[in-house]
């Protein structure tokens, strides 16, 4: 692991720590757990919560202005994966013992930010092809609605083929995005994965 990432997290403090955190943070490869560990997992993130309460709040509240002023610019995306990488660190910090502060939210940007900029303009270039899919389907539907209509057909048809192809559609799309703007970002702080191989992880993982 780089020697310039002060966490140097994992593979280091976190063994040491294996009892208390359940190895949370350790790098294994994608696996199926029980689904009482998934809700173990969601009462980890209340302790965690629960412990500064305030600042997590404050922290959401600024996450949220961000996204909300950078979306403008279609900006947020290039930035989701610094602040979840920070926010990352943030959970790791507490899981240590320590608590987490406001400056934890901007981490990501002195932790190999240039991964995190890449997996940025990744899921940016994602979000543009998706549109652009979703736009072609709204065409093709509309042009077979109308040219069915001018031939006296029922248009039910056409809606309910243009359903059928693009509800898959979305809903895998939806999932892409979805796990790699979740899982990429702590691959690439924790573990300093290259951003193909936390993309393809995070894909894997489904």
């Amino acid at each position: 692991m780089s020697s310039d990432n002060p966490y140097q997290p994992p593979t280091t403090q976190v063994e040491a720590k294996t009892e208390s955190s359940d190895d949370i943070w350790a790098h294994v490869d994608p696996q199926t757990v029980p689904i009482g560990r998934g809700l173990s997992w969601i009462g980890q993130g209340f302790s965690f919560f629960g412990r500064n309460a305030g600042v997590w709040i404050v922290i959401t509240i600024l996450y949220l202005l961000i996204s909300m002023i950078t979306s403008l610019f279609m900006a947020n995306f290039v930035l989701q994966p610094m602040l979840a990488g920070g926010l990352m660190l943030g959970l790791f910090a507490q899981d240590n013992g320590d608590s987490i502060e406001i400056r934890h939210l901007f981490e990501g940007f002195n932790v190999c930010a240039d991964k995190l900029a890449i997996l940025g303009a990744l899921l940016l270039g994602f979000i543009i092809l998706a549109t652009i899919v979703f736009v072609i389907l709204f065409f093709i539907g509309m042009f077979t609605v109308i040219a069915l209509e001018e031939t006296g057909t029922g248009s039910e048809l056409a809606i309910i083929i243009l359903l059928v192809i693009s509800v898959p559609v979305v809903i895998i799309l939806s999932l892409l995005f979805g796990v790699v703007s979740w899982f990429a970002p702590p691959l690439i702080v924790f573990h300093n994965l290259t951003v193909t191989e936390a993309v393809k992880e995070s894909i894997t993982a489904l």
